[in-house]
């Protein structure tokens, strides 16, 4: 209860007070200087630098997790809004990628991070497949979540939080073994990696063809074993390939030191270069909670060492006038005081240029420094959590400026316009009442994990037994170099399978029954034919959903939204 004195007039001009001390605090609205212009050159008056795609945040999740204390149950997703994502996220949210980078084919795509959640290696396997659509290459600056346990810390990796987390995937994806499966994943491209670099490892300088999903992993553990602990190369001549420099460290003993920083060359009508930095590699190992004056959490803060920095300033200030993208996961006032001083100092030797940052899930041109001395952040916002978002980049001169074009794609309007405007079944969409409705755990109040997961376990059954019936499995095609299709154990039809999902519902069965159906379904789903295009159109529209009614905390109407229908009465 209120204090006896305690009047609601009082409360009013306290919280005025309050108001007035946080708005002198913030300080007055900040300002591009007259010098600079906002709006396009025209056409005929520019010349361009190479263009690439920028996506981020898609944290591909190990839907076959044991249950995570703490951190996956519904009281944890009430702090946390990102702890749990709906089920058709998780399940169809790899689509959103894939269709994303299908769209810009012929143009490169730089991913600025967390392409993982949990961060175990079978997450970042699966990320690299999704990947392969960019056909013109890719390449990544680490996010939190391509390193640490749950993109918080750097746990036991032989304790059974993350172990568990990692169940059907394992191992955990500590930062040294990132680092050493993603150059592996740069060196299986044609289009990224010149041939010197393979030939500086001792390769072949031509990659062997592109492997099977069954070869993948065997491929990626391969490549990344045969890395040397620390190099540092450079392109030379004209050589072709979007990766122009690359240096890495790869500690073992401190995998939180591990670091990779890459140049890539966006030169076209004038030299120009992008700059992708590790912003997490850290002094000490992060944690949940931090302790003490070093002490750092990796979803909070990124940091960038010394050695790092090193490695970069050799590759800036090589060419006088070029143009120069910074770019990493952590936006800059995320970054450690040791960070930020990293990212000051590479921008001072380059000259200026933009910082492209990621990890807010919210896009957004930020402003830094003042007066003269303003320089522009561009912070990309997530492929996954609406509004689903891409961008591109790319430099152009003209009016003796230096313009940076990045276009925003809000691909939810993109979505409905492609593939809901002719209209779908209308038990396409889960319903509030349904198990596989989008929303169902965010009803729930336990802080009980184990009774979160059940209901998220018996969401994606439902939800697979919601895909059978709308995009069925096809009569099998003629063996040749096909596998055959893998039915889980006891079934050979749809119908089969439909029946053993809902036998395996419920508070009845154990949730390592679930997973473990779950795990013959992803088999089942690789190799059975089934009408592709309607696959796609299928898992788009529910990925599209689970974002749109998270982000509403409902299933309403979003802004952009074209038609609802209600019953006539």
């Amino acid at each position: 209860m209120p204090g006896k004195h305690w009047t609601p007039d009082r409360a009013a001009r306290s919280a005025a007070v309050l108001v007035l001390f946080l708005a002198a605090c913030a300080g007055p609205p900040q300002n591009l200087p007259g010098t600079w212009d906002i709006g396009l050159p025209a056409a005929d008056e520019a010349t361009y630098s190479r263009r690439v795609v920028l996506v981020a945040d898609n944290q591909l999740h190990n839907l076959f997790a044991d249950p995570v204390p703490l951190r996956r149950s519904a009281a944890a997703d009430r702090l946390v809004p990102v702890a749990i994502r709906p089920t058709q996220l998780d399940f169809f949210g790899s689509e959103l990628l894939e269709w994303a980078l299908d769209r810009t084919s012929k143009t490169p795509a730089v991913h600025l991070g967390d392409g993982c959640n949990l961060a175990c290696v079978g997450e970042f396997v699966r990320f690299v497949w999704h990947m392969r659509r960019a056909r013109a290459g890719w390449v990544m600056a680490p996010g939190n979540h391509d390193g640490y346990f749950f993109g918080n810390e750097h746990a036991d990796e032989s304790g059974t939080a993350w172990q568990a987390a990692c169940r059907h995937i394992t191992p955990p994806l500590l930062k040294d073994r990132f680092v050493r499966l993603y150059v592996a994943a740069l060196l299986l491209q044609r289009n990224v990696v010149p041939p010197s670099f393979r030939l500086e490892l001792g390769l072949d300088p031509e990659p062997p063809p592109e492997p099977t999903w069954s070869e993948l992993e065997g491929r990626l553990r391969g490549l990344g074993a045969r890395l040397p602990p620390a190099l540092s190369w450079r392109k030379t001549g004209s050589e072709r390939g979007l990766l122009s420099a690359i240096a890495w460290r790869i500690d073992s003993e401190r995998p939180w030191r591990s670091f990779v920083v890459q140049e890539i060359d966006l030169s076209e009508d004038f030299p120009a270069r992008g700059l992708l930095l590790d912003t997490c590699q850290y002094r000490s190992a992060p944690s949940l909670i931090p302790l003490g004056f070093l002490g750092v959490n990796s979803g909070l803060n990124g940091e960038i060492l010394e050695d790092q920095a090193e490695a970069a300033e050799g590759w800036t200030g090589r060419e006088p006038g070029a143009a120069w993208a910074l770019m990493g996961h952590h936006p800059y006032d995320a970054l450690t005081s040791r960070g930020r001083r990293a990212v000051d100092g590479l921008r001072a030797r380059a000259g200026g240029g933009v910082f492209v940052s990621a990890h807010t899930h919210a896009g957004s041109y930020r402003l830094h420094g003042s007066g003269e001395a303003t320089w522009i952040e561009l912070n990309v916002g997530s492929i996954l959590d609406w509004p689903i978002e891409r961008r591109s980049l790319q430099f152009a001169r003209a009016r003796g400026h230096l313009w940076v074009r990045a276009p925003r794609e809000d691909l939810g309007p993109v979505v409905q316009e492609e593939f809901l405007s002719e209209g779908f079944p209308p038990d396409w969409e889960a319903r509030p009442e349904e198990p596989d409705f989008f929303l169902r755990y965010a009803h729930l109040t336990t802080t009980s994990t184990r009774a979160t997961e059940m209901v998220l376990r018996d969401g994606l059954l439902a939800a697979w037994r919601r895909m059978l019936e709308h995009v069925p499995t096809l009569p099998e095609a003629p063996p040749g170099d096909r596998e055959p299709t893998k039915w889980p154990a006891g079934t050979g039809s749809d119908r089969e399978v439909r029946a053993r999902i809902e036998r395996t519902m419920g508070e009845g069965v154990s949730i390592e029954t679930k997973v473990g159906l779950l795990v013959e379904l992803e088999e089942f789903d690789r190799t059975r034919t089934r009408d592709e295009a309607a696959a796609r159109k299928y898992r788009l529209v529910q990925a599209w959903w689970a974002s749109k009614y998270e982000a509403l905390t409902g299933r309403r109407p979003a802004q952009d939204d074209w038609t609802v229908a209600f019953p006539e009465r």
